[in-house]
């Protein structure tokens, strides 16, 4: 299994890629430098593409086509950003075997232990599942977003869908069947949605509606700790996502107050990797 955290190129992204690397190695070891591949979008936006990022990156790493590269100067709302995720792996799975397996994450999202859970096969994946009761709800037809998606389904049976993302598990045959339609049903979306959160929220969508409409099925998993919405559980929890954590806030980082961290292993890594 290779993991994947897709970044863009910024400071926010940068020590979240330190972090994610620390903890990548503080579990796999050695192994870490065979089974991660970090992707760095050239651009975030219209403006010019990098070539390089002065990061001091331990772990391989790849300089990849931002989704601005594909879009036009019109389409400039920061909601297109979000794409970057997938538009993110084209460069990496045109290098890697079909069959191999695909950790997706977010850069901020660390692992806590091995990942040794349940695998995806041709026609299925794994997903982190918390999303949809969060603010998904668009799984079936009775969930209150639903009809967010109907017009993008191409068919009625809803076997597929689970409202989940990342972690996601994936083989590389699988993410080359559903990236073309993933990308452009997240541009769709941000063109006829940059009045609501929804429009941020297209990458999550677009993927849904791509395994639906090819008929992979999610496998919901709660297999990721959530500082600030339920306690850790290390014999459930294999990564830790602090999209929303209150104490260790992203976007206040690094003018946060550590003491009152709760311990846990969660917080002892943020700690450790801070104070190294």
């Amino acid at each position: 299994m290779i993991t994947v955290p897709v970044a863009a190129p910024n400071k926010l992204f940068q020590w979240q890629l330190s972090l994610f690397e620390y903890n990548q190695i503080k579990v796999y070891g050695n192994d870490a430098w065979w089974t991660t591949m970090s992707s760095i979008a050239d651009r975030n936006d219209h403006s010019g593409p990098i070539s390089s990022v002065p990061w001091n990156l331990s772990l391989p790493n790849r300089i990849v086509p931002g989704i601005h590269s594909i879009l036009s100067k019109e389409q400039n709302h920061s909601y297109y950003a979000a794409g970057n995720v997938f538009f993110g792996l084209y460069n990496i799975i045109e290098t890697l075997n079909d069959e191999e397996i695909l950790c997706i994450i977010d850069c901020d999202v660390i692992p806590l232990k091995k990942y040794d859970g349940i695998l995806p096969t041709d026609d299925t994946v794994i997903t982190c599942n918390e999303y949809e009761d969060w603010h998904m709800l668009m799984s079936r037809p009775d969930k209150a977003n639903y009809s967010f998606v109907e017009p993008f389904l191409k068919h009625d049976n809803h076997a597929y869908m689970d409202g989940g993302f990342v972690p996601i598990l994936i083989k590389v045959k699988t993410l080359k069947k559903i990236i073309d339609e993933v990308i452009e049903v997240t541009i769709k979306i941000v063109d006829e949605n940059q009045d609501s959160p929804k429009g941020w929220w297209c990458q999550m969508w677009a993927f849904q509606i791509a395994l639906h409409n090819n008929k992979i099925k999610a496998i919901p998993q709660l297999n990721t700790y959530f500082p600030g919405r339920h306690e850790l559980n290390l014999d459930k929890h294999y990564f830790a996502h602090y999209s929303c954590d209150p104490k260790f806030a992203k976007g206040e980082f690094p003018r946060i107050n550590y003491k009152e961290f709760p311990t846990n292993l969660f917080y002892d890594r943020v700690l450790e990797w801070m104070f190294r």
